[in-house]
């Protein structure tokens, strides 16, 4: 039942791969179980999709320059 409702809340063509927090957000407002946001963390961190697209937040450093 938490796979489907995981599912829904995440791959459903109107929830559009949502990160953690979306997905976390459209299930708490009809749902609840005890290990929920571990369970939407590791559904997430599975997801084929999400991995393969998803950009990196980290700010980039750009190359040190040689003064002379």
């Amino acid at each position: 039942m938490q796979n489907k409702l995981l599912e829904w809340a995440h791959v459903h063509p109107t929830a559009g791969h949502g990160g953690q927090q979306k997905t976390l957000f459209r299930l708490t407002t009809r749902v609840y179980w005890e290990s929920m946001k571990k369970d939407v963390f590791n559904y997430i961190s599975a997801c084929q999709a999400c991995q393969q697209f998803k950009y990196n937040n980290a700010p980039t450093a750009s190359p040190m320059q040689l003064h002379a």
